[in-house]
């Protein structure tokens, strides 16, 4: 989808289980990179629902810089136990920066990664049905 100087891309993941489940979440990440090096992306919103974290660091090393994008909270159960969200949230030191959707998103992300060198900005989702047509 266009959308003024953007190219927004969402394309499925393949299922399955145990190895082969891994080993599609990196095959599906060094497509997203392909693309994005096809597109002549300077910049691209990664979260760890779309790739591994683990390999995101790939679009630095080909001059694309990454932000984390940050669109649910961890409820007190993962913040009980020290370093759990440090686990699921990880990689935040790495990109560029960060987007998240709410204050509560921020605040988790400062908890877990105290030294950030940049801001966390907010982004509030709206619904426009013409984005879904």
């Amino acid at each position: 989808m266009q959308m003024g100087n953007y190219t927004l891309e969402h394309r499925p993941k393949k299922g399955g289980g145990g190895i082969g489940y891994h080993l599609n979440e990196i095959r599906h990440a060094f497509g997203l990179l392909r693309t994005a090096r096809a597109f002549g992306a300077d910049i691209a919103f990664l979260d760890t629902g779309s790739m591994p974290i683990h390999t995101m660091f790939l679009f630095r090393l080909f001059g694309i810089r990454w932000y984390q994008s940050c669109i649910i909270s961890y409820g007190p159960h993962i913040f009980r136990r020290p370093g759990a969200a440090r686990a699921l949230c990880g990689g935040w030191t790495d990109s560029s920066g960060a987007i998240g959707v709410s204050p509560e998103c921020e605040k988790q992300v400062r908890m877990e990664a105290p030294n950030l060198h940049y801001s966390i900005v907010q982004v509030r989702a709206q619904f426009r049905s013409d984005y879904f047509a």
